[in-house]
């Protein structure tokens, strides 16, 4: 092991704020998700995609945003 500092992922503040903006929307499946973040990306985004929007999502909740799961494979925010 190293004593380097750990250096966060630049990608990962880009699916957080595609995340977000996607559903502002309302809710949205995973695969409509993955589309509105990386649909630009002519290779569709990584292979692990799916899982970055989960661990997008589960980071987001630690912050305070009130995002849900009302189905397997959808999630939303609920709004005040």
């Amino acid at each position: 092991m190293t004593d380097a500092p750990r250096r966060k992922n630049p990608k990962t503040g880009y699916v957080e704020k595609g995340l977000l903006a996607a559903l502002s929307e309302g809710p949205q499946t995973t695969e409509r998700l993955i589309d509105a973040i990386w649909g630009d990306d002519p290779d569709g985004g990584p292979v692990w995609a799916g899982d970055c929007v989960r661990n997008a999502a589960r980071r987001l909740r630690r912050r305070g945003y009130p995002i849900t799961r009302p189905s397997p494979g959808v999630l939303a925010m609920e709004v005040a």
